[in-house]
């Protein structure tokens, strides 16, 4: 298979105050036979992300039909783990009535650059407001993952289980004055695809 880049198809252009700039980890989920629906997480001055759509032509990718006023997303409640920002992890479209929408919300603490940790919010009208489904993470620090533990992909296995794909670390490394987070890549599985067993997760890429 090759491959050919199409060049841009959107960027918020700056006018809305919660989209400034960036469409960080863009997530597609066809709504209907016409239309991809790309999710994903634009930044406010600060640089905390919401996350809101973007509706294509599914015949013509690069022709945008509509984006969204505001975010289906929004930060979490004042000291929740998403609080100070949220970005796409994966979507899921588990019934004709119910999408869910799974996402990694940033939180900031005085001792580390910040804490990343998965929740899950709801969808009951194709896609167009979401509640979440707990203001607590449904993938929570562990002993494998005191400082990250993050969702970015999942699916629903051919015997009714959910298998999700995360990342998850302990510690932070400098390089040329800047912090970046490091990771080992996980796999665990779940019965509904909302409640995880940490302890269960097999490690498949460190």
């Amino acid at each position: 298979m090759t491959w050919r880049k199409q060049g841009l198809v959107y960027c918020p252009d700056g006018t809305s105050s919660w989209a400034r700039h960036s469409f960080m980890t863009p997530t597609p989920w066809l709504r209907d036979s016409n239309t991809i629906r790309l999710f994903g997480g634009s930044r406010d001055e600060q640089g905390v992300s919401r996350i809101g759509w973007v509706d294509v032509d599914a015949a013509a990718p690069k022709h945008i039909k509509a984006i969204s006023s505001e975010p289906v997303l929004d930060v979490g409640a004042p000291g929740m783990f998403d609080d100070n920002g949220v970005i796409m992890g994966d979507v899921l479209e588990v019934s004709k009535d119910e999408l869910r929408l799974y996402y990694v919300g940033f939180q900031l603490v005085e001792k580390a650059k910040f804490l990343a940790f998965t929740g899950v919010a709801i969808s009951r009208d194709r896609g167009d407001t979401f509640e979440r489904f707990q203001q607590t993470p449904i993938l929570d620090r562990c002993p494998n993952g005191t400082l990250f533990g993050a969702l970015h992909s999942i699916a629903k296995m051919p015997d009714g289980a959910y298998r999700a794909w995360i990342a998850r670390g302990s510690r932070w490394l400098e390089l040329e004055g800047r912090q970046y987070p490091t990771y080992d890549c996980w796999t665990l599985t779940s019965t509904d695809g909302l409640k995880f067993d940490n302890a269960l997760a097999q490690r498949i890429i460190t």
